[in-house]
């Protein structure tokens, strides 16, 4: 459900999105926001699936990111925080995730596929740029139907966050 970004978050947000031309799929590669305050250290949340957030509305699962941003981590001193999420295709709901990615699929494989992979050097571009990365996941979705994949992306996103920062948070929804 749209919302608006709290009044600590600078708007519009930047937020790279990608659409197959005429669909409706879309593709969100990040969305990054700046806080309203002096600190300047960066904050990397990756999540399953892009929720409907963009520019300039916002959702919960992205003020939720930004709440602990500039809240419950403040001893942090975050200034900027983005959101990459494992599957860049839009679907708010991850129940419904699994037919989300067959329709991309089905759409075009050469969108699905080129997504995959421009998605996997956005994030690893953003672990790079991060202070802190925080790993917020969940578990497998049940419904997904290509464990393989979704297993391949999840060791290689893992990977890259071991490899250029040594550590990995992994976050918990209350």
């Amino acid at each position: 459900m749209a919302e608006s970004y709290p009044t600590y978050v600078k708007t519009p947000t930047d937020c790279k999105t990608i659409k197959i031309r005429g669909t409706e799929i879309r593709s969100r590669r990040y969305l990054k926001a700046e806080l309203k305050n002096k600190y300047h250290n960066k904050i990397l949340f990756i999540l399953m699936n892009p929720s409907k957030a963009g520019r300039k509305i916002s959702d919960k699962t992205i003020n939720k990111c930004a709440h602990t941003s500039f809240y419950d981590l403040s001893e942090l001193k975050i200034g900027h925080l983005s959101i990459v999420n494992v599957y860049p295709f839009y679907e708010s709901n991850s129940s419904k995730l699994q037919e989300a990615l067959v329709t991309v699929r089905n759409t075009s494989m050469h969108f699905y596929y080129k997504e995959l992979i421009e998605n996997l050097k956005a994030i690893y571009l953003e672990i790079e740029m991060a202070d802190f990365v925080v790993l917020c996941t969940g578990g497998m979705p049940d419904n997904i139907i290509n464990k393989d994949e979704y297993q391949i992306l999840i060791n290689t996103i893992h990977s890259y966050v071991e490899t250029l920062k040594g550590t990995v948070y992994l976050g918990k929804s209350v």
